[in-house]
Parts: C-alpha cells; sequence; structure tokens
C-alpha cells in the first residue's frame, strides 16, 4: 500500500548541509527516488528552502545515507508539513505568495516529466488548495511578505528608481520575482546577468530587459544604481574590487544563500549592502504583527488535514480493490489456462472444472484466511469484525 514520506532542508539547516542539497541536479534526486524506491516524487528547491517528497510501498527502505535519513518525516508528519509549507507558515516570511506558486510549479513540472502518481498527485492538489484558502479566509498574506518585495522596498528608500540603472544577478525563480516587482517601480533601466546566457537572455527578452554575460559581470556593476543578487552559487561573485570604479552602486541587495556579494563591500561609505539577514529582521517584525492571523491558519490547516484523512481513506480502499480484483483475475486466468490443459490432455470436463474452482477458491481466500488466524492469535477484534462484515 502506497504511503507518503518528505525530506526537508531549509535556510535554518546548517548551511554546508542545505548548500549541498541547492546544488542537486535532477539525476541525482532520481538516485535519491531509486534509493528509496519511490514510486512517484516531487523536488521543491528554492532559494530557502529545497524537499523531496515521495511516496512508497509499505516500508521506507534506503540506502541514502543517515545524514538525509534525519531530516526524513513520514506519514501525517509529512503530509502536515507539505501542507503548511503550501500555507505559507514555515517561510523566512510567514504568509509569503511565492512560496505557494513554487510548491504549484514543482508539481506541474514533476506531472509533466512523468514523475508523479496517483496518490501523490492527490495530496499535492489538497496541498495547493490549501495554501489557496489560507490566504482567502486570513490576513496571514497582507502587507510586506515576500523577500524580494521586502528587498526592493529597502532599496528604494535610498534611491529614486525612475532614474536609476538596476542589475538583476541571477536566472532562479527569486531573480525572476525581482524583474517582476522591479518593473512595478519602473527604473530607466534592467540589466540581467547570469551564468546561464540562454536563460539569462529568454529572461531578459521576457521582461523586455538587457542581458550581460557574466564575464561583463564587473562593467554591469560599475555602471548599476542598484544591485539585486540571487544566485546558487556557492561562492562571493561580487568583490569589492567590482566597485572601485568612478560610478558605484548607492545599494546593493543579496539574497543568496550563502551570500554571493562580499561584506566588505557594505564598509565602502557610499554603498549600502543588505543580505538575508536585514530582509529577516523586517520579516520577522511583520509576522510579529500578524500574530492574530498564524492560529487562525494553522487552524485552516489541521481542519483540512482531518478532513483530508477520510479522502485518504477512500483512496487507500480503492487502492486494495484494485489490487484485490487483479489478483483474483490473474488467478483465474491461470486457472482457466491449466485446465483447458487438463481438459486438451482428455481429462473429464466436469471434474477438470470442479478441480480447477476448488483451486481458485483456495489460493483467492488464502491470504483472507491467513490474516484471519493472525488475527486471532493477536486478538485483533477490529479485523475480525472486518472481515466477518465482508464474508456476511
Amino acid at each position: 500500500m502506497l504511503k507518503f514520506g518528505a525530506m526537508s532542508w531549509d535556510y535554518r539547516s546548517k548551511p554546508d548541509e542545505f548548500q549541498k542539497m541547492q546544488l542537486y541536479t535532477p539525476n541525482q534526486w532520481g538516485g535519491i527516488a531509486e534509493s528509496f524506491k519511490a514510486n512517484g516524487y516531487v523536488v521543491l528547491s528554492t532559494c530557502n528552502r529545497v524537499e523531496f517528497y515521495f511516496t512508497f510501498e509499505d516500508q521506507v527502505q534506503s540506502n541514502d545515507g543517515s545524514e538525509n535519513r534525519e531530516h526524513l518525516l513520514l506519514g501525517d508528519d509529512a503530509l502536515k508539513h507539505l501542507f503548511t509549507v503550501a500555507a505559507g507558515l514555515k517561510s523566512m516570511s510567514v504568509g509569503e505568495n511565492e512560496i505557494l506558486a513554487q510548491v504549484k510549479s514543482a508539481f506541474d513540472s514533476h506531472v509533466k516529466a512523468g514523475k508523479t502518481d496517483k496518490l501523490i498527485s492527490l495530496i499535492f492538489r489538497k496541498a495547493i488548495s490549501v495554501g489557496k484558502e489560507v490566504r482567502e479566509k486570513t490576513g496571514i498574506s497582507r502587507g510586506k511578505t515576500s523577500i524580494p518585495v521586502i528587498a526592493v522596498d529597502l532599496a528604494g528608500g535610498h534611491l529614486d528608481f525612475s532614474t536609476s540603472i538596476v542589475a538583476v544577478v541571477g536566472t532562479g525563480q527569486m531573480a525572476e520575482t525581482f524583474l517582476k516587482y522591479l518593473q512595478k517601480r519602473n527604473p530607466s533601466a534592467i540589466t540581467v546577468v547570469g551564468r546561464n546566457s540562454d536563460k539569462a537572455s529568454r529572461l531578459a527578452s521576457q521582461y523586455k530587459c538587457h542581458f550581460e554575460a557574466i564575464g561583463n559581470l564587473k562593467s554591469v556593476i560599475e555602471n548599476s544604481n542598484a544591485v539585486f543578487c540571487a544566485t546558487s552559487s556557492r561562492n562571493v561573485i561580487i568583490t569589492p574590487d567590482m566597485v572601485n570604479g568612478k560610478i558605484r552602486p548607492r545599494v546593493m541587495v543579496d539574497i543568496s544563500n550563502p551570500r554571493n556579494i562580499d561584506p566588505d563591500i557594505g564598509k565602502e561609505d557610499a554603498i549600502i549592502v543588505y543580505d538575508l539577514e536585514h530582509i529577516q529582521e523586517i520579516s520577522q517584525a511583520n509576522s510579529g504583527m500578524k500574530k492574530e492571523e498564524i492560529p487562525k491558519a494553522q487552524s485552516i490547516v489541521d481542519k483540512e488535514l482531518g478532513k483530508f484523512e477520510i479522502k485518504l481513506a477512500e483512496f487507500r480502499a480503492e487502492e486494495l480493490l484494485t489490487k484485490s480484483y487483479t489478483f483474483a483475475e490473474s488467478i483465474a486466468l491461470k486457472e482457466i489456462s491449466r485446465m483447458m490443459k487438463e481438459i486438451g490432455k482428455g481429462m473429464d470436463p466436469d471434474e477438470a472444472t470442479r478441480k480447477s474452482a476448488s483451486a481458485l477458491v483456495t489460493k483467492i481466500l488464502g491470504n483472507y484466511t491467513s490474516a484471519l488466524k493472525q488475527a486471532a492469535i493477536k486478538g485483533d477484534k477490529d479485523l475480525i469484525a472486518t472481515l466477518q462484515s465482508i464474508f456476511q
């Protein structure tokens, strides 16, 4: 019988461990899925969260290593975790809308790739629905909830966007979110810089921005009034020597984890540098203003989890029935084939039919018989009552 599990790392995890998981390739995640004998899986990877959701048969059997198994959640724990994530209750900025879009995007991409199954699809669709309901029925997402929005607002306090040239370094989801919100501020120009030239070029074209290759990063920075950095690089990519030109950025924002902008740049009097710690302080202050909304949101999650348990029970019943019918049909086909061979060898048709029917009953009811005996030995009255009701 299929079950549900998850592994989770986020911005609160050990930095080296989190960064390692952020760099996992699709092939590596496929290896994790194979290690767990996953029937279906979805990988959710963002700047602040890396998660692996999967379905499996009966027991987790993994050779993936104890360091990853420490992050393992199973059954109800995994289910509650996903619902809470989709609701925005586990985000650095509580109630952010980006995480719900990211959950949906991750699910959709894995559906298209053929990596999901009926159970994981049922669970993710419900989690997305719960995330929407929480935002519709509570004020959890009111105000400044998005990390990029907070970052853009911080930068806006130090410059006039309408007369500013802006650079966005990165091509991932957060970089794209920067572009969405920056466009609303109508800067005089935006330049997108990325290691993946094809992806950066497409992103720049989509948002009607300029594109520059990563090799021109120093020149771009020297000619920008504001720089927003969101990449998956594990190393510093913007160093002090890149801001020593005649024109210097007025403000730089780095939401990469680990930092991509050298902290020493912030020591320059003319340059203001914000990183995730600054943004986290603001998001926590915003979360404090939502103290009354958080319990309401959690109440909706808990209520929907209770309802979903009934849906899961129905799913498991259907799964069991399907397996039972498949099992019975396979035995019937084998017995019919064996009966026809016996008749072909000269056995009386009536005798062959009686013999086949007897074998059919014995094989189909064998599992029920074994379960009933075990229930009697263990004193499992509920199972005995259930089996009795079946045959009545």
